[in-house]
């Protein structure tokens, strides 16, 4: 895991936060392996998301993520993660994983681990 991301997800990630009626600010932080967004939102509870560069976000991947994070963007458009496993683990840890559409829908909720995106509903 890293920071292998083609240069325009991160300037979409950060326009699409800054144009996001919920969210008050956010930051980025940068660590030599990782990239973190915290984000104060307007009437919720601030939020930290970890951005993966994996193409398969593996529940291997999942018990090496950081610590102190609410959420899990898998920012790659053509990435998968295995939807059982890794969610069922996060769950139990409260944080959600998602790609664009996940992320963008926890904005909205007071308990982003029980937000269920589109990729993930059955039959919708």
């Amino acid at each position: 895991m890293g920071k292998d991301f083609h240069y325009t997800i991160l300037p979409f990630i950060e326009k699409a936060l800054d144009g996001h009626d919920k969210v008050k600010m956010f930051r980025k932080e940068e660590t030599d392996e990782n990239i973190f967004y915290s984000i104060k939102r307007y009437g919720k509870s601030d939020i930290r998301i970890w951005i993966s560069d994996t193409y398969i976000f593996t529940i291997n991947d999942y018990f090496q993520k950081p610590k102190g994070i609410d959420f899990i963007y898998i920012a790659k458009p053509e990435a998968k993660y295995n939807q059982d496993e890794v969610v069922e683990a996060a769950y139990r840890d409260g944080i959600n994983i998602g790609k664009f559409g996940a992320l963008m829908g926890v904005l909205y909720v007071n308990d982003i681990k029980k937000y269920i995106p589109k990729e993930r509903r059955d039959n919708e």
